[in-house]
């Protein structure tokens, strides 16, 4: 293993003043690693656990641990995700940062508990959420059919009752000058306006019933309307309740060993999306391998939670260079190289 090798010569360190005052605690960490004592990664809280104090040394030999077949992914593939997350890195130094070895110090795996369980639970839900969704736009659009209808039978049924209504005015206009015996004959004047009337009284009741049978199914479907959308707004409030706590602080964790001397790294992923997401988790923890803390940029891969901003990142942001600055040495790289590109049309 060679120790990374900036462009600009690292400062050796200097001896601290006072440090015999810090040679008992120094001496606890020691018989602690001696007895192979884990230092797991410090609790910062978001989606991923801080670094563990770690040496800078690259290229890290890694090897793929145990990558449980629940999660639908096989070794090859969880390799290669491994492979792009740490070209993220790669690029930044000379070199390798990463190197895929049989005994390699790296072990990196994949383990299935409740994390991944409550996402794919939060899938079904989500799942299930839509089509009651999809269902409750059907309902409003049969409800919109139902008062277009109930529309329509209300304007011909008023257009009609006026009709009669003028119609029947008419009639008790000329029945005062229906004096004539023949005017009240069949086939007289009065008998043919009354015989009219009575048509359009016929009508009227039956548009009334139409009337009636559409605002009774109006009122059917509305109520339908109405039921699941009281059904869909408490699944939301209850799915809410469930899945509304930030869980994302362990969807992954680094830790560190140290027993007789030799050093074992581990990142263990506990819970991922997509293919996206396990690469920038993936991205993410090896940046903790190389002894990286969270940085306070939201757009960088190093930020403590995936955001807006710095999902799907195709490359160091600033803030990571310069906090693999700070953990490895000053790096010599070009500006254009750390430009904060992401992978459009990438979702996690």
């Amino acid at each position: 293993m060679r120790a990374l090798s900036p462009r600009v010569p690292i400062p050796a360190p200097r001896r601290p003043r006072g440090a015999a005052t810090i040679l008992p605690a120094l001496l606890v960490t020691l018989a602690l690693s001696a007895l192979g004592i884990t230092y797991p990664a410090a609790a910062q809280g978001g989606l991923w656990p801080g670094s563990a104090p770690v040496l800078c040394t690259v290229p890290i030999t890694y090897r793929i641990g145990n990558v449980d077949a629940r999660f639908g992914v096989d070794t090859a593939e969880f390799a290669a995700a491994v492979r792009e997350a740490a070209a993220l890195w790669d690029r930044e130094i000379d070199g390798p940062a990463f190197v895929a070895a049989p005994r390699g110090e790296l072990v990196i795996e994949l383990e299935f508990d409740e994390r991944q369980e409550r996402w794919h639970a939060r899938q079904e839900a989500e799942a299930s959420l839509t089509t009651l969704r999809d269902r409750y736009d059907g309902l409003l659009a049969e409800l919109e059919g139902h008062r277009a209808t109930l529309r329509e039978a209300r304007q011909r049924h008023d257009q009609l009752a006026s009709a009669y209504r003028n119609r029947r005015e008419h009639y008790e206009a000329q029945s005062r000058s229906w004096h004539r015996e023949e005017d009240y004959r069949p086939g007289g004047a009065r008998y043919r306006a009354a015989a009219v009337l009575q048509q359009m009284l016929l009508e009227l009741e039956g548009l009334a019933e139409t009337e009636e049978r559409a605002r009774e199914r109006f009122n059917a479907s509305l109520a339908a309307v109405r039921s699941l959308a009281e059904d869909l707004d408490d699944k939301i409030s209850r799915l809410n309740e469930q899945f509304s706590e930030h869980r994302g602080f362990d969807k992954a964790l680094f830790a560190y060993a140290h027993r007789g001397g030799i050093s074992r790294r581990s990142i263990t992923i506990f819970q991922f999306d997509d293919r996206a997401d396990l690469r920038q988790v993936l991205a993410h923890e090896l940046g903790h391998a190389l002894g990286i803390g969270h940085v306070a940029d939201p757009a960088a891969l190093m930020f403590y939670r995936v955001t807006s901003e710095n999902r799907g990142l195709t490359r160091l942001a600033e803030a990571d260079r310069a906090a693999l600055a700070d953990a490895c040495g000053t790096m010599d790289v070009s500006p254009a190289a750390g430009a904060g590109g992401r992978a459009s049309g990438s979702a996690r």
